[in-house]
């Protein structure tokens, strides 16, 4: 036999039977106004509401919403006299928050900046950290930390309502902002094209990078008083121009330096990229009139822009083409590898995973010996187990 308790009311906690429209909504609710707020108009009509409202109430008696948007409005929309509610006069403003937060996470109730307005406006009060929040919400750091990044850009919180795009999307805009062409490259993809969103992330994130580099450079070059001159194609100089390497040697010096050269009226320098990043290369613009080359020696070198000739568009176009396509290489690898270790390090395989696996080993029994340890450890997030050879036969 089955025993029921009677409990009383909490302290602070009552259940009221309220005109709707006596409700106010909360001001610091995230949450727009939306045509769809009245969605559950029908359903209340016909049976009424079943899960009361959270509301709190103030000294003057006013009873503010602190959860049930919807269904306040819908018992409006359906013409109810009445509704049953809760008041909780518990609630601090980072409950009532964190509430209004909880209650809409699983049923993904909340746009993405709406969700990340309220968010920021929790890590807007005082004393509330981003651990704090975390715990309270079921949010990790790293969530929390992209929410209140792409609240503070009107740019992400924008085109993330207009075209329901997630956190993880949202914060990249904010990231790129500043640059109307990546936001609206990017929004593109996320809309038409979503498997092409973490190369397109990675190629954009590498382009600016070396932007800024190139930039930098620039501009301690120029403060120091060089001409900087861009080289086509990052190696192909203007019409005469030498790099200070290829000129030959003054007396009794192995070679012409920068320094050296400093004095010189054809002095310049350009940026060029190397395997490892970029460095400032120098030349002299006219080492004829500065009298590091006879006219006769000067010749034609292929590393400078021949008069009346040089490349083709067509030429151009596939030049260009193949540098992109050398950088976009390194670049499809990294988010190869960050996909994969996503896989190895979610606690459930993917459906279709042994299936895989085993094809993969039966097809080439000699993929069990690829790779090493060091490698698998850093794939994975973890520290190498030992000997960096050892495989499993």
């Amino acid at each position: 036999m089955t025993t029921t308790q009677t409990l009383g009311t909490p302290e602070g906690y009552e259940l009221r039977f309220v005109d709707p429209r006596s409700i106010e909504d909360n001001p610091d609710n995230a949450r727009k106004a939306r045509a769809t707020r009245e969605g559950l108009a029908a359903s209340i009509r016909a049976v009424g509401i079943l899960s009361p409202p959270l509301v709190r109430e103030t000294e003057d008696g006013t009873l503010i919403l602190v959860a049930g948007y919807r269904r306040k409005h819908s018992a409006i929309a359906a013409e109810q006299a009445t509704i049953p509610v809760y008041v909780r006069n518990d609630l601090t403003a980072v409950t009532q928050i964190v509430g209004m937060i909880v209650e809409n996470k699983d049923r993904e109730d909340l746009t993405t900046a709406e969700e990340a307005v309220a968010i920021q406006t929790l890590a807007g009060m005082e004393g509330v950290t981003t651990k704090a929040i975390a715990e309270m919400t079921g949010y990790k750091p790293a969530e929390v930390r992209k929410a209140v990044k792409v609240a503070g850009s009107a740019v992400a919180s924008a085109v993330a309502d207009k075209h329901d795009l997630t956190m993880d999307q949202a914060a990249v805009l904010a990231e790129f902002e500043d640059d109307k062409d990546a936001v609206v490259e990017l929004t593109a993809v996320a809309v038409k094209s979503p498997n092409r969103w973490p190369h397109a992330v990675a190629q954009l994130r590498q382009e600016r990078a070396e932007a800024e580099a190139i930039a930098t450079l620039t501009a301690e070059m120029e403060a120091a008083g060089t001409t900087v001159v861009e080289a086509e194609h990052g190696w192909r100089l203007p019409e005469g121009a030498r790099w200070l390497r290829d000129l030959p040697a003054p007396a009794g010096r192995s070679r012409v330096t920068e320094a050296s050269h400093r004095a010189c009226p054809g002095h310049a320098a350009s940026v060029v990229e190397h395997h490892d990043g970029f460095r400032a290369e120098y030349l002299c613009l006219d080492p004829v009139a500065n009298d590091h080359l006879a006219a006769e020696a000067a010749g034609t070198s292929p590393f400078t822009k021949v008069p009346g000739g040089g490349m083709t568009d067509e030429q151009k176009a596939e030049r260009k083409a193949v540098i992109a396509g050398n950088k976009a290489w390194p670049l499809a690898t990294e988010v190869r590898r960050e996909f994969v270790g996503t896989l190895l390090t979610r606690k459930a395989p993917p459906k279709g995973t042994l299936r895989f696996v085993t094809e993969t080993i039966l097809a080439d029994p000699d993929v069990t010996h690829a790779g090493d340890d060091d490698a698998l450890a850093a794939l994975v997030g973890t520290e190498p187990t030992g000997d960096a050879w050892s495989h499993p036969v």
